[in-house]
């Protein structure tokens, strides 16, 4: 959450990375950010409560929780940043990233050979 909190808020020079023309890649590591971030969290809250607190519990929060942080992101470079914007296409993004991964690991957890929690 870290590398995505200074990558979003920070100005990086124009001309330091390659130059790629995908259309709409943008939001495409927008959804693996926080998709990663989102199976990543749910592993962690694991670990820190050893399992006291339902999965379905754990995974709703955790969700809500980093979908607001996507939205507060977007508005933090809308107001903070003088070279980023706030992007209502990225919000978006972030969350169905969110979304789908959280969906990912309901299907894991209650599959055939799901995973315990």
């Amino acid at each position: 959450m870290v590398l995505i909190t200074v990558m979003s808020l920070s100005t990086f020079p124009q001309g330091t990375g390659p130059e790629l023309h995908i259309p709409n890649i943008d939001k495409a590591v927008h959804f693996i950010f926080y998709a990663v971030a989102t199976l990543l969290g749910i592993f962690f809250i694991r670990e820190r409560t050893r399992g006291r607190i339902s999965f379905n519990r754990a995974l709703l929060q955790l969700i809500l929780i980093v979908i607001v942080y996507g939205i507060l992101i977007e508005v933090f470079q809308w107001a903070f940043t003088l070279t980023r914007h706030g992007d209502l296409d990225d919000v978006l993004a972030n969350s169905v990233g969110v979304i789908t991964a959280g969906a990912f690991m309901k299907f894991l957890h209650y599959g055939k050979s799901r995973l315990k929690w």
